[in-house]
């Protein structure tokens, strides 16, 4: 499978995992996503939470997703792509009366055929509650990490993929990697 096709399959299946979840019908200026992009990092939060996210730009650039539809249409859900590594990085910020607790994704559909997971482990990665799994397409598979973090009245939820161009172990080992290297920051 070339680059180009592994990389829209990855985003097909983003798009259909992501299709669903956590949105808000209205939101005020000042409950939005803002990203600041800094020499090194893109700090990410919500004018009215008191958490920020730093992410190392590493290869990330900001992205917008395939399909605008449930999460991806949340006014505080944010999307960056590292096509050098092979990840996407997605997630959103919500109030933590929001947070439906910790369980393995719903499986998403592509094409009309559903997008099976394996290897599912739950693990705590510092203040995360993470979920880790593969899901497969055909003859592609992608590893996933969902991590969830609540913490000052705030739920932070991140979705990192990784390109089928690697074996599921090297994807999953370059999320952990990858996610570690996030910072949580509580403002003031």
């Amino acid at each position: 499978m070339s680059k180009i096709a592994q990389s829209g399959v990855l985003f097909a299946i983003v798009a259909a995992l992501q299709l669903g979840c956590a949105s808000t019908p209205t939101t005020r200026p000042q409950e939005s996503i803002a990203i600041a992009e800094l020499d090194q990092s893109f700090d990410i939060s919500v004018p009215v939470s008191k958490l920020a996210l730093r992410v190392p730009k590493a290869g990330f650039k900001r992205s917008a997703p395939a399909v605008v539809a449930g999460s991806t249409a949340n006014p505080r859900y944010f999307m960056f792509k590292d096509t050098a590594r092979g990840i996407i990085l997605s997630g959103w910020f919500e109030p933590a009366r929001r947070f439906p607790g910790v369980k393995e994704p719903p499986v998403g559909m592509l094409q009309g055929e559903p997008l099976p997971h394996r290897n599912v482990s739950f693990e705590k990665l510092g203040s995360w509650d993470v979920v880790l799994y593969d899901s497969s397409f055909r003859s592609a598979i992608t590893s996933n990490l969902q991590a969830h973090l609540v913490q000052a009245d705030t739920w932070i939820k991140l979705h990192l993929s990784g390109y089928p161009n690697r074996s599921p172990a090297e994807q999953r080992a370059l999320l952990i990697e990858t996610f570690r290297s996030i910072q949580i920051q509580e403002r003031q």
